[in-house]
């Protein structure tokens, strides 16, 4: 399993900042899953320096605090991806019975 290094910068029952030692690829999809919560008003990420992958991640709510909507924002993408797993075994296995 991936393990991250993140730092809590500030929190807030409407504001998380924080920083993780992520590039584009975590911080995008975090990102841009956050913002389809309605109760997100901003997510937002900013890469310290383009050769250190060390990123600031910005959440700010109403009515719900940003860790929750962080883990559930989590939780979805893990859920998909497990979907998206599945689907790809059925089809390896699919076809590796076709050419058997």
């Amino acid at each position: 399993m991936l393990k991250v290094n993140i730092q809590i910068l500030k929190i807030s029952n409407e504001e998380l900042v924080f920083e993780i030692d992520e590039g584009h690829t975590i911080c995008n999809l975090l990102c841009k899953r956050l913002l389809e919560n309605p109760m997100v008003k901003f997510a937002g990420y900013n890469i310290k320096h383009p050769l250190t992958p060390t990123s600031i991640i910005t959440i700010q709510t109403k009515d719900i605090n940003p860790i929750n909507a962080l883990e559930e924002t989590i939780s979805k993408i893990y859920s998909e991806l497990n979907e998206i797993k599945s689907v790809l075994y059925e089809v390896s296995r699919s076809e590796n019975e076709k050419t058997n």
